[in-house]
């Protein structure tokens, strides 16, 4: 019901609460270590992205915080050092920022099954605004000709770095 810290919100009782549903008990939401006597946290916040998405809801991690030291609400908080902005309805990361840092997007093919495209600093309504057509990347009748030229869309982003895999 609780961890040292940080109150959880009831959004965050309740994401955990689906996790426990789906027998995802073994996932850490809380790991103490100590480091010459200090206490290193670090916290996962998960959200229920998609409450009934393919028939399952979809609760995956929403931000990764971390604590050097004891916790203080106002001298020594949790500080957010990855967000993941959004999830597919399949529970795969769409887009994924760092504290104070760039976006890192992605994009999943072949059926929604395997990654296809990696961009880093950009987001991913950047990303699907380069003309790329999700519906082709996924089509099991996409030859490699057409889903190179759609993979190379990305690539048109200014400065973005795109990785492609096909």
């Amino acid at each position: 019901n609780s961890l040292p810290g940080e109150t959880l919100t009831v959004v965050e009782h309740n994401a955990i609460n689906v996790l426990k549903s789906q027998y995802r008990k073994n996932i850490p939401l809380q790991t103490d270590n100590k480091d010459n006597g200090q206490l290193l946290s670090t916290r996962t916040i998960y959200k229920d992205w998609y409450p009934s998405a393919n028939g399952g809801r979809i609760v995956e991690p929403q931000f990764i915080k971390t604590l050097k030291g004891v916790y203080h609400a106002t001298t020594n908080p949790y500080q957010t050092r990855t967000t993941f902005y959004d999830y597919d309805t399949y529970g795969k990361p769409l887009e994924v920022g760092q504290s104070s840092g760039p976006h890192t997007s992605y994009l999943w093919g072949y059926g929604n099954q395997f990654p296809v495209a990696k961009v880093d600093n950009a987001t991913y309504s950047q990303l699907t605004g380069t003309g790329i057509v999700l519906s082709t990347i996924n089509s099991p009748s996409t030859n490699d000709q057409t889903m190179r030229n759609e993979l190379n869309k990305p690539r048109t982003l200014s400065n973005a770095f795109a990785k492609t895999y096909t």
